[in-house]
């Protein structure tokens, strides 16, 4: 992975953080930050595993389930500010990934995450120490606090 493909992610996954509230897509990513559908796909899937499509639906998903175990908000207020229709197609998606109910969920009040932001780390060595199983990204690169880091080449 070459240092350039990081500050890239770095880009996406900034721009997609701040515009979650928004209907988000790959033609709307790709024209935020100037690249082509084809090459942000294809860079994306390859450095992170996981397609922006799926990237965006699961940290909708992680806000979520933030907001249901944090909030008073009511569920539909959640599930139409997550980019879904109605209650009814929130209910479906979060049972199918999180095996219970978003009422349920609430209920519980613990908060769990299925997809944190990706934070980067150009050199995981930096800083080796592990917490609950993720690297904690140390100061010579870039830090996360809420995700994961991937090492450079």
């Amino acid at each position: 992975m070459k240092s350039h493909d990081i500050d890239n992610i770095v880009a996406i996954v900034a721009y997609i953080k701040g515009h979650l509230q928004e209907n988000l897509d790959l033609d709307k990513v790709a024209a935020g930050i100037h690249y082509s559908q084809f090459h942000l796909h294809r860079m994306f899937a390859q450095i992170t595993g996981i397609t922006i499509h799926d990237y965006i639906r699961w940290r909708k998903l992680t806000e979520a389930e933030r907001s249901l175990a944090f909030s008073k908000k009511p569920i539909l207020e959640i599930a139409l500010a997550a980019g879904y229709e109605g209650q009814q197609a929130f209910t479906g998606i979060f049972k199918s990934m999180y095996k219970r109910t978003p009422i349920e969920y609430k209920r519980n009040q613990k908060f769990y995450p299925l997809q944190l932001a990706f934070g980067l780390n150009r050199n995981p060595l930096v800083s080796s120490d592990r917490l609950g199983g993720d690297f904690l990204c140390g100061s010579g690169g870039y830090s996360s606090v809420d995700g994961f880091c991937f090492a450079g080449d």
